[in-house]
């Protein structure tokens, strides 16, 4: 151990190239990506976080708001540094630098249609730093006391988790209590070789949704791996997974599943690049429930696993493909395709896509940006027929929140006059979702023995027939861009119309954060 540690402390010391992290935040991404597009280099930007030590080799990132985290300007007011500018803790030493600030999240809500007040109150800390030039440090936790509106208090008393977040435990009349933890360590081995240890999220797709590997579920414990050279990308990314079971015994509790998660990107050109990607749940658990170590997972080559066990093994396997077309800088188009089971019968055509179009300063206007996207996911998708193997981690999809047999299209707008900002999202949802006593392929968590339709019955969109509408606005103004922290208000509008049950929601906000991670609450 003391000799693994020497070596990693010499070779950092003797690093030629720095390295920092791109958060999993959308309004973060949209500059970074818009940044990328405009220039005239070849990078790759199909897995995120991005890899900033490969983009930082070809592009100036100094000049992007939020960026070059460990600056400061002593000349200023410390009060008005701290306020509008810099992290609240700063270490910018040769050898060592640290950034470190608050994470929090102070909102106050109403719900026309909900009784009682609604809130969020989250604190918290994170931190990032530099050792030498080759190894890089992230942590964050803050602790949360929440009162949901009624759809989403209905899910996270259903899952015992809060969506995108961990375990929550009662809180006063109505509310839940949470907490959440992650980071991570990166170190550049060499210019092409990265390696990265911790727990966080990932996201595989250029769109607002990933129908491959999302950051829609919990942090994960992970170990990465990524190679880095020219039009050529290379990544494997290793897991292991808990679900969060009643507490009937401790073995049932703790038992976990293996996941490996292989990404291959080549760009061809500056228009065009296609990722390949594979994702395989590994069984690790048997009947009575003892966690197994199967060395097959570690196999770094793309592809080989489904031709070892196929697509309907004793292992859950996703293979998908996306593609990044860039027509012109300001203009990109995508698409993912990904195939959970290939079959004659209908239930096992079990597939999804995705399509869509990002499009940057419209019509020459600066800040202004767009997205419309449409994704449509096959019942059955996801779903196993073994227990424990279902393609999710702590009781949330890894993929796209609706889990299966849906489809959604997505409208964004955004705008923004220098610290001024309005955001509005459009989802219009249609899905089939479970009813009596089968299986008909929307809620991923169920065995895909249970029972089902007669194979000549099964359809998409089967089951209850519900229309979700998702109306989202929200104006703010920009306090510190490195933390991303804002003063904002807004309202939320979703209107769910089933056939067994319609339900509305209208939530009026007001509040200030800061904003790392992305929050999905539109579903």
């Amino acid at each position: 151990m003391k000799l693994n540690f020497l070596i990693i402390l010499l070779l950092s010391v003797y690093a030629s190239f720095s390295q920092s992290h791109s958060y999993l935040n959308h309004i973060h991404n949209r500059e970074l990506n818009k940044e990328i597009n405009f220039s005239d280099k070849e990078i790759h930007t199909g897995l995120q976080p991005l890899d900033i030590s490969h983009i930082n080799l070809q592009l100036d990132l100094d000049s992007l708001p939020g960026s070059s985290p460990y600056s400061r300007n002593k000349k200023q007011n410390w009060f008005v540094r701290k306020l509008l500018k810099e992290h609240f803790f700063i270490v910018d030493e040769p050898g060592f630098k640290l950034a470190s600030s608050f994470l929090y999240k102070f909102e106050k809500g109403k719900d026309d249609f909900y009784q009682g007040d609604l809130s969020f109150n989250t604190r918290g800390v994170f931190v990032e730093g530099l050792i030498g030039n080759k190894t890089y440090f992230f942590s964050s936790f803050f602790e949360n006391q929440t009162f949901y509106t009624g759809y989403i208090y209905n899910f996270v008393r259903k899952y015992s988790v809060t969506p995108g977040f961990g375990r929550v435990k009662g809180f006063d009349t109505g509310g839940f209590d949470y907490s959440s933890a992650s980071g991570f360590v990166s170190f550049q081995a060499l210019p092409t070789l990265n390696f990265q240890i911790g727990n966080g999220k990932h996201f595989v797709g250029e769109g607002y949704r990933s129908l491959l590997l999302s950051d829609n579920a919990f942090f994960y414990p992970f170990f990465k791996i990524s190679f880095t050279k020219n039009k050529i990308q290379y990544n494997n990314i290793y897991s292991t997974f808990q679900e969060v079971s009643s507490y009937d015994n401790l073995q049932r509790v703790h038992s976990r599943k293996s996941a490996t998660f292989n990404y291959f990107n080549y760009i061809f050109s500056k228009h065009f690049q296609l990722g390949l990607f594979e994702g395989i749940i590994w069984k690790s658990t048997d009947s009575l429930h003892s966690n197994n170590f199967n060395p097959n997972m570690l196999n770094p080559v793309i592809g080989t696993r489904a031709l070892q066990y196929g697509m309907d093994g004793e292992n859950n396997l996703i293979f998908g493909f996306q593609t990044k077309i860039t027509p012109q800088k300001n203009t990109v188009l995508y698409f993912q395709y990904m195939l959970d089971k290939a079959g004659k019968s209908n239930a096992d055509k079990r597939f999804g896509y995705q399509t869509g179009i990002k499009l940057f300063e419209i019509f020459g206007i600066k800040n202004l940006y767009c997205q419309a996207e449409f994704n449509k996911v096959r019942p059955y998708t996801y779903s196993s027929s073994r227990e424990h193997l279902h393609y999710t981690y702590f009781n949330q999809a890894l993929a796209h929140p609706l889990g299966a047999n849906f489809k959604e299209l997505i409208g964004i707008f955004s705008y923004s006059v220098k610290d001024i900002f309005v955001e509005i999202k459009i989802n219009r949802i249609e899905t089939g979702l479970e009813q009596d006593s089968l299986f008909y392929g929307n809620n991923i968590f169920f065995n895909y023995s249970k029972p089902i339709p007669e194979d000549s019955q099964i359809s998409f969109l089967q089951g209850d027939k519900t229309k979700i509408n998702h109306v989202f606005l929200k104006l703010g103004y920009i306090i510190n861009r490195k933390t991303n922290m804002q003063v904002y208000f807004g309202i939320s509008k979703r209107d769910f119309i089933g056939n067994q049950a319609t339900t509305n929601s209208k939530y009026l906000f007001f509040g200030l954060r800061t904003g790392l991670f992305n929050e999905y609450y539109d579903f």
